[in-house]
């Protein structure tokens, strides 16, 4: 198959395209890089710097794709408190340029990288799919929005959409910056320094970590699975 992985460069996108690639898929990346790194990519990857508001290079990347993953968006809750009016525009409003160039090069199937942040607190744990979402920052905000735009403009264009909300992943290649780095490979980082592992607040909240691998399978799965057209599915370890 062919495909196009927005967001590409970045920690999941870049195993994702590895993985294809080394399966004989004939993979493409565009990716602004302001948080990937193109040398994760495998030389079989046709890597592409751009912008998904860049509508004229998404349709020349799109010509004879099979499935678009779209994975390109800002990501830091933090941040989003910030800059919430940057995030609607990368996360809400490239989602929607990625889908009319779907439209108009005549991709019909995409894969949506979406977050377990959409459900916010919720006193069932673990959540469901069924469950009300409940967006507790900008960011959570943003992803709820790209899913409802990408199942409505799916249903309206014909193309087929899944949504999966993926909790917080680790693994091998992740980024750690100074500022709210990510937990495992913090806490990772100082047990091989020998350093203390802080815990902030009770210790007694709840996330659910689910390896990068089981992530990059599943993305795998939904992009040729049967009967998913404007599902949204969970992607975690459940625990």
């Amino acid at each position: 198959m062919r495909f196009l992985i927005t967001g590409g460069a970045g920690f999941i996108g870049a195993a994702l395209a590895n993985r294809l690639a080394k399966e004989g898929h004939q993979v493409r990346v565009v990716d602004d890089l302001s948080a990937g790194d193109p040398n994760r990519l495998d030389r079989r990857v046709l890597f592409t710097r751009g912008d998904v508001s860049d509508r004229p290079k998404l349709w020349t990347l799109l010509q004879n794709v099979d499935c678009v993953y779209h994975l390109a968006a800002r990501v830091l809750v933090s941040e989003s408190i910030l800059y919430p009016r940057e995030y609607n525009e990368v996360n809400v409003g490239g989602t929607v340029s990625v889908m009319e160039a779907m439209r108009d090069a005549g991709v019909r199937r995409v894969v949506l990288a979406s977050s377990g942040a959409v459900y916010g607190e919720q006193a069932h744990q673990p959540v469901r799919e069924d469950l009300p979402p409940n967006p507790q920052s900008p960011y959570a905000v943003s992803k709820l929005a790209a899913e409802h735009y990408v199942r409505t403009i799916g249903a309206l264009w014909g193309i087929e959409t899944v949504a999966l909300r993926i909790f917080n992943t680790y693994g091998p290649g992740q980024n750690l910056p100074v500022s709210h780095p990510p937990v495992v490979p913090r806490f990772l980082y100082q047990a091989l320094r020998g350093g203390s592992l802080v815990i902030f607040g009770s210790g007694e909240q709840t996330r659910d970590f689910v390896y990068v691998d089981d992530v990059v399978a599943a993305l795998i799965s939904a992009a040729t699975a049967n009967d998913v057209d404007r599902r949204i599915i969970n992607v975690g370890s459940g625990k």
